[in-house]
């Protein structure tokens, strides 16, 4: 069983309500993410280093944020966890511990070679991952 602890999750979201929300929503309105993945990825990472995380469109809102366990079961707890002490859904944002399924949102999934691009579209950003667990951040560049 993971030990669940409270810092990096209350840390996380006074990051994110500081600075890390208009980041998120600057990258997203400009395709230009800057330093901000690589941000998130170390809060994320503070919290369990086997955490996933993805921007996607909201159900309600216009965004979400998901951190999920990235379907390892005995990681859920901690997405949970983060999850609870999310702040309210509001117009812009709301929150999940696990991906949500969405069969409006266009994104591009292509495997090679063991390798799975997930990306969205016209916003330049995706992630490599290996079956296994491995990720690459990547750019994607429309032509």
């Amino acid at each position: 069983m993971a030990i669940v602890h409270d810092k990096p999750i209350e840390d996380f979201w006074n990051w994110w309500t500081a600075a890390g929300r208009a980041a998120a929503e600057a990258g997203m309105r400009d395709c230009a993410f800057g330093a901000f993945d690589g941000e998130m990825n170390a809060r994320v990472e503070a919290i369990h280093a086997d955490l996933a995380w993805e921007l996607m469109p909201g159900r309600q809102a216009e965004h979400a944020l998901v951190v999920t366990a990235a379907g390892v079961p005995g990681r859920r707890r901690i997405a949970e966890r983060w999850f609870r002490d999310a702040p309210p859904a509001d117009e812009t944002w709301e929150y999940h511990p696990a991906r949500q399924a969405s069969p409006s949102s266009r994104m591009v999934m292509a495997d090679l070679n063991g390798w799975k691009l997930d990306g969205v579209p016209g916003c330049g950003g995706g992630q490599w991952r290996r079956r296994g667990g491995n990720r690459r951040n990547v750019a994607l560049i429309r032509i």
